[in-house]
């Protein structure tokens, strides 16, 4: 039950470190990230929105994540923005002329392949987390 408790804080805590550094990369230079979703043939025309919409989605989703009371809601959405992500970077990559992405830091100088397992790796874990989630075991 201890092993649970720090394994699910672990990962939650995990979760909000990844959305705050690419949220924080993303927001210091909004010109890249604007320029980055317009070599997209996926977002090209919805760049302008997209570059201010995602960092805000980053941020709820920190936020959920540390508020006791939403973080199973957290979860469920960082979930969802994982694969969201994650699709997207496989649809670029394979459809699309631009390989790359627009996380920010570190990883714009991954490889596709080592993205893709990085993605799938905190997919994994986000799992994890939603499934050991016990709200009595927050801190």
């Amino acid at each position: 039950m201890y092993m649970r408790k720090i394994s699910f804080n672990a990962i939650r805590y995990g979760l909000v470190l990844l959305y705050f550094y690419t949220l924080i990369h993303k927001l210091k230079d909004l010109g890249f990230l604007e320029e980055n979703l317009r070599k997209s043939a996926l977002l090209t025309d919805y760049a302008p929105i997209v570059k201010y919409v995602l960092p805000a989605i980053e941020l709820i989703v920190i936020v959920l994540l540390v508020v006791n009371k939403f973080a199973l809601r957290g979860l469920y959405m960082s979930f969802l923005l994982l694969l969201s992500f994650t699709f997207y970077l496989i649809a670029l990559n394979n459809f699309s002329f631009f390989e790359g992405c627009s996380c920010g830091g570190i990883f714009n100088a991954m490889d596709y392949q080592t993205h893709i397992f990085v993605n799938l790796t905190f997919i994994v874990v986000n799992v994890i987390a939603i499934i050991i989630y016990n709200p009595s075991e927050l801190i």
